[in-house]
């Protein structure tokens, strides 16, 4: 298995580094899901964790991207990963020194929560279950599955995040078809960190119609970064067709506030659905040219089911990231929060 000085081989057993070109073999046990220590360095060191069918062929693309990343002061770690829980996971990014964040990169494992809520519409109390990618983020947080049906239904502890995690999940079923698309997505990085591609500097904020009452709190948060912001509201204008048309006039950030699924947007007109959603399909042959996009919108991130809608965002010609969520009843409802940390 090739590696060099940035790499870390994980596997279900244990992992094996080279620091410093000694090479330490550690055997991990089947890790707990109570607290984890990470291991504490002085430079911070952002990992990249990769399946370990998809390290050979894009192996020139992640060592850019490890350049990349370390010319902008980080350590950079890359990691193939072979393990196949989300238990074995958890524990190979504690065990990184220094770490302040983590790509995972790939159909990698999926720690899942559930809970309950109340639909008022139906009156009927409903138990939800979803991916919940805070299990990667909070290392010395405590996750139980009391009723062991693997999925975590109690989280205690200190239950606050020590890293950010972003996926870069292709929303493809080959391997071939993942590699091709995560190959476009690392040049359009590098170039993009290089100042070699680039797109008007302004935002969309594109808000439906049962939404209208959040758009001066989104106007107002993005105004901290954004000098140049066009906010759609307009109860006869939001709709699918209105909307694919203005993704092709260039932005560096597009919010959507819309109902949706994990496949699609469904949206209004004048307070009334549309006879058919926006399909994810849709988004893929519209190519939206945006660097970023904040969907605010029921489970367009989850990223388990096949074409998840913010996956053609991200895997567009154009998109770099996209905030959104994996369950129903989500939205970013802390704009003065939020809206702040997009400009450091």
């Amino acid at each position: 298995m090739h590696r060099t000085s940035r790499h870390i081989a994980a596997s279900t057993s244990g992992f094996s580094a080279i620091f410093l070109c000694l090479l330490l073999t550690l055997i991990i046990p089947t890790p707990p899901n109570g607290p984890l220590t990470p291991v504490e360095a002085q430079e911070p060191t952002v990992c990249l964790v990769i399946s370990e069918e998809l390290y050979e062929p894009l192996e020139p693309w992640l060592e850019r991207w490890a350049q990349d990343v370390e010319n902008m002061g980080y350590n950079a770690r890359i990691i193939q990963f072979d393990g196949e829980t989300a238990e074995e996971l958890r524990c190979t990014l504690s065990q990184v020194r220094g770490i302040v964040g983590a790509l995972l990169v790939g159909h990698l494992p999926t720690a899942f929560y559930e809970l309950y809520w109340y639909d008022e519409w139906s009156d009927t109390w409903f138990k939800e279950r979803f991916p919940c990618d805070l299990y990667f983020m909070d290392l010395d947080g405590v996750w139980l599955d009391t009723d062991r049906d693997y999925a975590f239904d109690m989280h205690g502890g200190n239950i606050y995040p020590e890293i950010w995690v972003g996926r870069l999940w292709p929303p493809a079923n080959s391997i071939q078809d993942q590699i091709n698309l995560l190959r476009i997505y690392f040049n359009k990085l590098h170039a993009y960190n290089v100042g070699g591609y680039t797109l008007p500097n302004r935002m969309l904020a594109y808000i439906d119609d049962e939404f209208v009452e959040d758009a001066a709190d989104v106007e107002r948060a993005a105004s901290s970064v954004y000098s140049n912001i066009t906010v759609i509201t307009d109860f006869e204008t939001t709709r699918a067709e209105d909307y694919l048309t203005r993704l092709e006039e260039g932005w560096s950030l597009i919010t959507l506030d819309v109902h949706g699924g994990p496949d699609n947007h469904f949206f209004e007109v004048n307070m009334e659905f549309e006879s058919r959603p926006l399909r994810s399909w849709q988004i893929k042959s519209a190519n939206p040219k945006a660097y970023f996009f904040i969907l605010d919108s029921c489970e367009n991130a989850r990223y388990t089911e096949n074409d998840y809608i913010a996956g053609w965002y991200v895997f567009s010609d154009y998109g770099l990231a996209a905030v959104s969520s994996t369950k129903i009843w989500a939205g970013i409802y802390y704009y003065d929060e939020f809206f702040p940390y997009l400009g450091e």
